[in-house]
């Protein structure tokens, strides 16, 4: 599922800031459907950016979807085996 395009990534990069924002404002009915939304990956790929501002945002979208959310801790650890130590980062 790597994203390669330059194109792909910068529209990805110019977008999750508006998803993590609404997310921040439905946390009940979209955060854990990141998956399902094709939103998961660009969120676990903020971890990694430079920027501690995104950084948090994306660890609390992350946080709040995998609360009491058994199917999305499942989903983001197969998917994502990386996440918690990107998290610690963090």
């Amino acid at each position: 599922m790597a994203l390669t395009s330059k194109v792909s990534m910068s529209y990805i990069f110019a977008s999750v800031p508006a998803y993590l924002l609404f997310c921040s404002i439905h946390l009940d009915c979209c955060c854990a459907d990141l998956h399902t939304l094709h939103g998961l990956q660009p969120v676990v790929q903020l971890l990694s950016q430079d920027s501690p501002s995104l950084q948090a945002a994306a660890a609390f979208v992350l946080g709040t979807a995998a609360s009491n959310n058994n199917k999305f801790q499942e989903q983001l650890m197969q998917l994502y085996p990386e996440t918690v130590s990107l998290l610690l980062k963090v």
